[in-house]
């Protein structure tokens, strides 16, 4: 009876450090530590109207805005400098039956 006694005590000893060893390995994995890591971390994706296959996206870094055009046919993608060249993009290529 001593023994199991002497055992649990001991258990119920290295728990706060069993603890502080897990919240010490979840911390590297948390919101603050990681977030500088992060580039990118939200996706705006636009679907273009009248059923068309394109849809647009954004890529915003630390110092600049990029956008894609992408066809869903063959999944390829098309890099543009800004949303007005985007929007004249799918404008021509609707024109044009959705032709390259």
């Amino acid at each position: 009876m001593k023994r199991i006694l002497t055992l649990n005590l001991l258990w119920l000893a290295a728990l706060p450090i069993a603890a502080q060893s897990y919240m010490d390995k979840a911390e590297r994995f948390s919101y603050d530590t990681l977030n500088p890591l992060v580039l990118n971390d939200y996706a705006s994706v636009e679907w273009q109207e009248n059923g068309s296959r394109y849809f647009s996206y954004r890529v915003e870094s630390p110092d600049s805005e990029t956008y894609y055009l992408v066809d869903t046919r063959d999944w390829s993608r098309t890099q543009y400098p800004d949303r007005k060249s985007v929007r004249s993009a799918i404008d021509s290529l609707v024109s044009r039956g959705g032709q390259r």
